[in-house]
């Protein structure tokens, strides 16, 4: 396939099916919207064609990208795939949340796998969605984003919570969880108490 050849709906229609494919990869809900996109936005930087298709932006949590958003919110091509609630939490106020995919979108998600697994780079893809699904689904919004601000300085340049989560105090406490958690290794502990907001 080449990519930058892409029409509108040929990159929609993609947006969605690996929308899927994250989701479907492991059989809990992803807890947050803000999970959600940074996953993709690890996800992005592992498999790089996916920068060709799902754009991101700096934005007010960090990486954001508003393909995803809207194939979440308004699927074209699998209107009946997706499904969450939208909550209020702590940070980050009013969000969607436990994002799932309904029958119809775990059906898309096995005909998928189906129709593509005989290729290895699909196969790498699924094994790396999966594993970073279940790395950054366990860490709360607050572990996230101190993690991914913490290793993406640049995205963190409209943050309207950068300077909250960088407080001493807090920071300290959030890096804590992190190397407990085994995410990070001791020197990106030290690294980040380290950090000057």
């Amino acid at each position: 396939m080449v990519w930058d050849e892409l029409t509108p709906e040929q990159r929609e229609l993609l947006v969605e099916q690996y929308l899927i494919l994250l989701i479907g990869v492991v059989d809990t809900p992803i807890p947050t919207n803000l999970h959600l996109h940074k996953e993709f936005f690890i996800l992005r930087n592992v498999a790089p064609d996916l920068s060709k298709i799902i754009k991101f932006e700096k934005h007010m949590y960090g990486p954001y990208s508003p393909d995803l958003n809207e194939a979440l919110k308004n699927p074209v091509y699998y209107p009946e795939a997706f499904e969450f609630y939208v909550e209020d939490l702590p940070l980050v106020k009013r969000m969607i949340t436990k994002i799932s995919l309904t029958s119809e979108g775990r059906a898309v998600f096995r005909k998928l796998t189906e129709e593509y697994s005989h290729e290895e780079s699909f196969k790498e893809f699924l094994a790396i969605a999966k594993a970073i699904r279940l790395m950054y689904d366990s860490l709360s919004v607050e572990e996230l984003l101190l993690l991914i601000y913490s290793t993406f300085k640049d995205w963190t340049k409209y943050s309207s919570v950068y300077t909250s989560l960088m407080a001493p105090s807090r920071r300290k406490r959030l890096a804590y969880e992190l190397y407990r958690k085994g995410i990070i290794s001791k020197s990106k502990y030290q690294e980040i108490l380290e950090a000057k907001p």
